[in-house]
């Protein structure tokens, strides 16, 4: 009952006129009226004790990857029935323990049990999703007439971390320089340190320059009248190629030596790929040398004989040949 007359009390001892105890622990009480002196029959009044508050919550963090670029904040605990989640402070929807699709940030995670108490917040940052590399720059060094295989050397992106692949799989190389790599196409790609690799450049080593075969030639010796001789290559020919008959000058393109003194020579050809043939010998015969004037004895015509006789007398021997 209320009114100025009545007084009320917890204990049955003490009697107050408010209505209100304030403060009032945890625990079961006997609720009297008094009016005068005379006493109600007391009410049961039961507080309960102050409901928890949860601990700080324990999280896991799945971190964005190269393919994707948010991430996940697990919470392990305290979890079960009643507890809702917010990892901004004041949206508690979810029951799942799992927000995903986060973000790169730092998170104040909290818990709220059914009693509504929130618990202190655990920090949680998601990190920025890791870059990925930009295709490599590379150049290549291509095979030459002696060495059979090119070298890819990678001039970009380089630095700490990064390893390197020119087949798609295999990322042990760290300088940026594969040698000894056979003719053919290769997808070159970069892998740095978060696991995360570039798009390809295509890279092609050429097949080893042929070298040209040992010259085929021809060789006009000097003659009675001409003191030099001429050397003609007639294999290999064609488009790039130009010759030497020492081994140090190519300026030749046709082929054809002319006014080549007597000896013998070297002679080989360069393609355009700067490959030397093997060398051909060729010799040039010294000129050959002109006979002295004959020297004569005539016999003359007699009474008897209308003919006279011219005899040769120098030079003589095998391979000559007279005329008058």
């Amino acid at each position: 009952p209320l009114g100025a007359q009545y007084l009320y009390s917890k204990n049955g001892t003490n009697y107050q006129d408010s209505v209100t105890f304030a403060l009032v622990s945890s625990g079961t009480y006997n609720i009297t009226v008094k009016n005068g002196t005379c006493i109600s029959p007391a009410t049961s009044a039961t507080v309960n004790a102050q409901p928890s508050t949860p601990s700080a919550p324990t999280v896991s963090i799945t971190q964005p990857t190269c393919a994707l670029s948010t991430g996940t904040i697990t919470i392990n605990a305290p979890t079960g029935a009643g507890y809702t989640y917010s990892i901004d402070g004041s949206t508690y929807t979810n029951t799942t323990v799992v927000f995903s699709g986060v973000a790169a940030g730092t998170y104040s995670v909290t818990a709220k049990n059914s009693a509504g108490c929130i618990s202190p917040a655990t920090s949680a940052t998601v990190n920025v999703q890791p870059s990925t590399p930009s295709a490599p720059t590379v150049s290549i060094t291509q095979p030459t007439c002696a060495v059979s295989t090119g070298t890819i050397t990678i001039t970009a992106p380089t630095g700490a971390g990064y390893t390197y692949s020119i087949n798609g799989s295999t990322y042990t190389n760290t300088t940026g320089v594969f040698s000894g790599v056979a003719a053919g196409t290769y997808s070159v790609t970069a892998k740095n340190s978060a696991g995360c690799i570039s798009t390809a450049t295509s890279a092609t080593v050429n097949a080893q320059p042929s070298t040209p075969s040992a010259p085929t030639v021809s060789i006009t010796q000097p003659t009675c009248a001409l003191s030099t001789g001429t050397i003609t290559i007639s294999a290999p020919t064609g488009s790039g190629y130009t010759y030497s008959i020492n081994g140090s000058t190519y300026t030749n393109t046709t082929g054809v030596f002319s006014g080549v003194v007597a000896g013998t020579y070297s002679v080989t050809a360069k393609n355009s790929a700067g490959c030397i043939s093997p060398a051909t010998s060729a010799t040039v015969n010294a000129q050959p040398a002109v006979p002295a004037a004959p020297t004569v004895s005539i016999t003359q015509p007699t009474c008897s004989v209308s003919t006279g006789s011219i005899i040769i007398t120098a030079p003589t021997g095998t391979g000559y040949t007279y005329s008058v």
